[in-house]
């Protein structure tokens, strides 16, 4: 049997109910986040939606010496040819106190710029709950309680599940397509759109693209047209054309998005990122002009505030807050109670005192 992509995950029992946040970079084109593997690392791996699971590195396996338990042919979306490739145990995977154990992972013999020691995908963390990632903020909510505001039109797990699949609203025609972050480019269509799409300039080859199972060129074009997905519109001067069979929306196309998974009721929706709030709080000082404050946080539908980081040296670092913390009061008085403006002149407080909620414990930090 060929699997697309295949991973054997093992489902954990129980799941961990409290937020948890978990910060990406994107500066190799791609989301990368930082896992333990069987309490070794941390290792950099992209967090790509067009993943249904885990491979790893030649290297990493390597490294690890992680044990080979069997073969199987595996294929990628673009549909060339199937490859075979080693399975093997991995005892957990861990990122930021999620913990997933005895897992089963494709390797993958490739290697290149900005693909770090492997690709996980969102799956892997589906027993964790809701997840929301964050494209303006570069940050996955694993264990997410509400979805962002602003998504009404909800899109159904279909065929490819957990890849996500998606209808494209372009020019008029309605294209099957994949959110696909492990693609750092734009939006991508078949090459039979190429002369379907009204464009502004030539049709230029620019490159070559490689998969596990295929390699194809890519030729881009520009264009003034829109592009809508589910609630999100994307305004593309550019489009470039792929032998693939869907079209896929890559990291590019997907900033100042926010993609929330709803793994209970099988659905997915893309909207614009709403508006946040880490510049202000950011530039709050203590009496006396001291360092800033140095708090880089964003806006939860509940009103809380979710950490997404510290600036080194800041008055935050030194506090002890940290990444996929949940900032619920300041001086006691709760966020969801403080305005912006609240909110600067309260971490201004030589006495600050901030409550927070850090896996599933309230803490208080003076």
């Amino acid at each position: 049997m060929i699997r697309m992509f295949l991973l054997a995950i093992l489902i954990v029992a129980g799941s961990l109910h409290a937020q948890t946040i978990v910060p990406f970079r994107t500066d190799t084109g791609r989301p990368m986040i930082q896992l333990h593997i069987n309490g070794k690392g941390p290792f950099p791996f992209v967090f790509d939606t067009g993943m249904p699971g885990v491979m790893v590195m030649r290297s990493l396996v390597d490294e690890l010496d992680l044990e080979v338990i069997g073969q199987e042919q595996i294929q990628s979306p673009a549909q060339g040819t199937p490859v075979t490739a080693d399975i093997v145990r991995i005892g957990s995977v861990e990122v930021n106190g999620l913990k997933r154990a005895s897992l089963d992972a494709s390797v993958l013999d490739m290697s290149g710029p900005g693909l770090g020691q492997g690709v996980i995908g969102p799956i892997v963390f589906e027993t964790f709950g809701p997840m929301t990632i964050d494209f303006a903020q570069n940050t996955i909510t694993v264990g997410a309680g509400h979805p962002p505001p602003g998504i009404t039109s909800w899109m159904a797990f279909g065929p490819s599940a957990p890849l996500l699949d998606v209808e494209v609203k372009l020019a008029g025609y309605a294209i099957n397509g994949h959110i696909d972050t492990g693609n750092p480019g734009l939006l991508a269509l078949p090459d039979a759109f190429a002369s379907q799409i009204p464009l502004t300039g030539p049709l230029k080859t620019i490159g070559k693209a490689k998969t596990i199972d295929k390699e194809f060129e890519i030729r881009s074009a520009p264009t003034q047209v829109t592009a809508t997905i589910g609630d999100a519109t994307i305004r593309l001067q550019e489009v470039t054309f792929q032998d693939v069979p869907v079209a896929n929306l890559g990291t590019a196309g997907c900033s100042g998005l926010i993609l929330h998974i709803d793994w209970k009721k099988r659905r997915f929706g893309l909207v614009k990122s709403y508006p946040g709030v880490p510049g202000a709080i950011s530039q709050a000082r203590p009496a006396g002009n001291g360092p800033r404050f140095g708090m880089m946080a964003h806006p939860q539908s509940d009103g809380t505030l979710a950490i997404a980081g510290t600036e080194p040296g800041s008055v935050a670092e030194k506090m002890g807050l940290l990444a996929g913390d949940m900032l619920v009061a300041i001086n006691g008085t709760p966020i969801t109670d403080l305005g912006g403006a609240q909110i600067r002149a309260a971490l201004a407080d030589s006495n600050l005192s901030l409550t927070i909620v850090r896996n599933g414990q309230t803490l208080t930090l003076r």
